[in-house]
């Protein structure tokens, strides 16, 4: 039964890890468009505000008032992107004066809903009112039920591992074939068991009331009156993951009724029953790690994930596995004294503490990794969390040194050359009683602190922290006032917004059809030509994901009017990667040094079960050689083949899409493109007259404007050279009427 279960546990754990996205507990806002206690000549047309993980449209709130607390308007969550809150205004709609923009994002990962709010003027200066940032405290009840959950899951997990892997071996007999140990011991076992689910089902009930009242921003007699936790539990990310935890409890209580059931009839099964509860012990405590902080992790958030899984583990087996211990051994030495006491003591406490110092290594390994991913500067240190943290890892220093007594105490020799063997904490220590109580109290607290810890936000690094105006310009084209913004004018997704104004009646002008395409000069791209909204007052607007490196952007918008009048509008951006979104960063040096510190602990820890597997193959040496050998070609093949793939694959790119010879310096303007229609007419329009031309024409918004450049000087197929001598500048106010009059060819079709 044990190997198919932990076949099981290892699939649905890799469906539930790939099933979440990654996202970051307790995220934070990072760019706000207008940035924060900014001061605004004119009213804004769009409220944006961008944060570190995806959000819960259900339960994310945006309001904006005046000075007065009148709500004024209220946004969402954005419908194409689940990081973005935003709200939209009609042009003019704010008249002067101060507002307030109260944000309520509900992250989707944990659930945790951050209230903060923004300020901002419109026309001239006034007094601000202070802004409010996101609380850096924890929840009380958060931190209530997440002690209880991590107290309940890892004295589950404790246990489990306690038993499978000390007991059983330590104190073993065949004389007690339901289990392996005598009944007394199995039952104080089942007991912890029982305490263990009961914590943790606890701890997960109150989670899900708590988040609900948080989600819908009301008491929790409101949340139990009208069953609002059951819309989270099945409208949430956070209830998704909760009904997972809870069925996986719900297995784990069924694994060990079913123990209880079956060990008279099949007395054999009991260990298997209890192996498979270490399996499903590892996946709750996965589930748990899904909805951390390490999910929101800048630096590879997966990598993060399984730090963080690899330090829940090792920890729940040291510290749930010492509560089990101080718990059971009571009941366990009842029958014995003097010295046949002790050398029971002895016999369990030499393999635990045996086992404990390589979950040592990983806790204290994979911890350090863990605390990277959230401190960039030295301020960071001095936060909350930083001063929580700080805690957690004094009180584990202190249960690690009480640990290190127990050590000792175990191997008198080892205390002899240290020349500790004196001591009196040492000589108290191999009393074993009052010392593993000591620290079975001390583990508790760390549960606590540790609660706290997960419950409170993480620093915001200060390099999120640039208040960068979006990019705006106005242009006039005959009578109208044309006005584009470009936010967060970075690379990714970007909100495009056109505003319209007719300028001899400075009305503005809501009957057109807009349109407009971003392009690349330099590497001579372009996006496909979309369609911007309509949102009133003139104002029109566009969701695009087209710049994908900074430098040099154009975007053409095109504005048609209900007479099929067709006007056109040219900007020039600069994009840099100072306004890019931050949403990931690469790993450092300190950062990788930590992994291969990780994988050491890790292969520390798993050396001893390698060297057991290799001596039950009984493989020779000149085996182990050849197969080594094998298996060295066979990874050098394997990266040769991936090097050699990957390098085709930009071979091709570069070959598909090489660098333009020929760069278009013409901004798509209207002048251009009206100097470019009346020269293709004098010199070009024989082009109509070949067979070539439909095909020419069709192709256009395939071409690069190099390829439309060499075909008004020296043809395309049948399509001669357009007629007399250009100059550059000529040729390329051709070339960009040449991509207008491609949609006026397709329409005529």
């Amino acid at each position: 039964m044990k190997r198919p279960f932990q076949l099981t546990s290892l699939l649905l754990f890799a469906l539930l890890w790939l099933a979440v996205t990654p996202v970051s507990a307790h995220g934070y806002l990072v760019r706000s468009i207008p940035a924060d206690r900014s001061q605004l000549e004119r009213s804004p047309t769009r409220l944006q505000y961008w944060f570190s993980e995806q959000l819960e449209p259900r339960f994310s709130r945006l309001t904006l008032r005046d000075s007065t607390g009148q709500i004024v308007a209220e946004g969402g969550v954005d419908e194409n992107n689940r990081n973005l809150m935003s709200l939209r205004l009609p042009p003019n709609a704010l008249p002067d004066g101060v507002y307030v923009v109260e944000l309520s994002p509900a992250f989707a990962s944990d659930g945790h809903v951050s209230l903060s709010t923004n300020v901002f003027t419109v026309g001239a200066a006034a007094s601000l009112v202070d802004s409010q940032a996101a609380s850096t405290l924890p929840l009380p009840l958060e931190v209530v039920w997440k002690v209880l959950l991590l107290s309940g899951t890892h004295l589950l997990f404790g246990v489990t591992m306690l038993y499978v892997y000390v007991l059983r071996p330590a104190w073993g007999s065949a004389k007690h074939p339901a289990g392996g140990l005598p009944p007394r011991v199995m039952n104080r076992l089942y007991a912890i068991v029982a305490i263990g689910l009961a914590l943790a089902l606890i701890g997960n009930v109150l989670a899900l009331i708590q988040q609900s009242a948080v989600f819908f921003n009301t008491s929790i007699a409101q949340v139990l009156e009208s069953g609002l936790w059951q819309v989270v539990r099945i409208g949430s990310r956070f209830g998704d993951v909760w009904n997972v935890r809870m069925v996986l409890l719900i297995v784990m209580a069924g694994l060990m009724a079913a123990s209880v059931y079956y060990r008279t009839r099949y007395p054999e099964t009991v260990r298997a029953f209890w192996a498979a509860g270490t399996w499903c012990m590892a996946l709750v405590l996965g589930a748990n790690a899904v909805i951390s902080h390490a999910a929101g992790s800048l630096v590879m958030p997966w990598v993060a994930l399984s730090m963080h899984w690899l330090h829940t583990l090792a920890s729940a087996f040291w510290v749930g596995g010492l509560a089990a211990l101080a718990l059971v051994l009571p009941t366990a030495l009842q029958p014995y004294e003097g010295d046949a006491r002790r050398q029971v003591i002895l016999a369990a406490m030499r393999r635990y503490s045996l086992l404990v110092v390589g979950a040592l290594a990983v806790v204290v390994t994979s911890g350090l990794y863990n605390s990277s991913n959230w401190f960039y500067s030295a301020d960071d240190v001095t936060t909350v969390y930083g001063g929580t943290l700080l805690l957690k890892t004094l009180l584990v220093g202190i249960l690690i040194g009480v640990g290190a007594l127990h050590h000792l105490a175990l191997r008198p020799q080892l205390a002899e050359k240290l020349k500790v063997s004196h001591w009196p904490l040492v000589r108290q220590a191999g009393q074993f009683h009052a010392t593993l109580n000591a620290e079975t109290v001390l583990a508790a607290v760390v549960l606590i602190a540790a609660g706290a810890l997960s419950s409170t936000p993480v620093p915001v690094p200060e390099f999120l922290d640039r208040r960068l105006p979006p990019n705006t310009q106005t242009v006039q084209v005959e009578d109208w006032l044309v006005t584009a913004t470009v936010a967060p004018g970075g690379t990714g997704i970007n909100t495009v917004d056109v505003s319209v104004t007719q300028a001899s009646s400075a009305a503005p002008r809501d009957d057109l059809r807009v349109t407009l395409q971003l392009s690349a000069p330099e590497r001579d791209v372009r996006g496909p030509i979309q369609t911007a909204e309509p949102l009133g007052e003139g104002l029109y607007s566009a969701f695009l994901d087209d710049i994908d490196a900074p430098g040099r952007w154009w975007s053409s918008v095109d504005l048609r009017t209900e007479d099929d009048a067709k006007l056109r509008a040219a900007f020039e951006w600069q994009i840099s990667e100072e306004a890019n979104v931050i949403l990931s960063l690469p790993p450092s040096l300190w950062t990788v040094l930590l992994g291969f510190v990780v994988c050491a602990a890790l292969a520390y820890v798993l050396y001893p079960s390698a060297k057991a597997l290799y001596a039950r193959l009984n493989l020779t040496p000149q085996s182990v050689l050849t197969a080594g050998i094998a298996v060295g070609i066979s990874v050098f093949l394997i990266g040769f083949a991936i090097v050699a793939v990957e390098q085709q694959r930009l071979a091709q790119a570069a070959n598909l899409l090489p660098p333009p010879t020929v760069i278009n310096p013409t901004l798509p303007t209207q002048d251009s493109v009206e100097r470019g229609e009346r020269l293709y007419y004098e010199r070009c329009v024989v082009w109509q007259t070949v067979t070539d031309f439909r095909a020419f024409m069709n192709q256009v918004d395939r071409l690069r404007d190099g390829d439309i450049y060499d075909a008004i000087r020296r043809g395309w197929r049948n399509m001669p050279a357009c007629n007399g001598d250009f100059t550059e500048d000529a040729i390329w106010d051709v070339v960009n009427f040449v991509r207008v009059l491609q949609y006026q060819f397709r329409r005529d079709l």
